[in-house]
């Protein structure tokens, strides 16, 4: 999927597109997706999904945000729920 270029308000160069993982201690996994300015810092947060895995099912749950503005819909987050065997 290729993301659109921005440029950073503060110094004017393009924005890179990276991701973060972080381990959560009630066990939820949780990937965010960014672009940052590898000049001064800056950042805007594109996407996060949260992971969430136990014995029977994994449970996947994106959190879209744009341009600081998260959107919801109605009240409902996008929520998959994968059934292990």
């Amino acid at each position: 999927m290729r993301k659109a270029t921005l440029i950073c308000p503060r110094c004017g160069i393009n924005l890179e597109y990276m991701a973060e993982t972080e381990n959560t201690s009630d066990g939820l996994k949780r990937i965010t997706y960014f672009y940052r300015c590898p000049r001064c810092g800056y950042r805007v947060d594109d996407e996060v999904l949260l992971l969430e895995h136990n014995a029977n099912s994994l449970k996947i749950r994106v959190v879209k945000r744009r341009l600081k503005y998260e959107k919801v819909l109605l009240g409902l987050k996008p929520l998959m729920e994968i059934r292990l065997r």
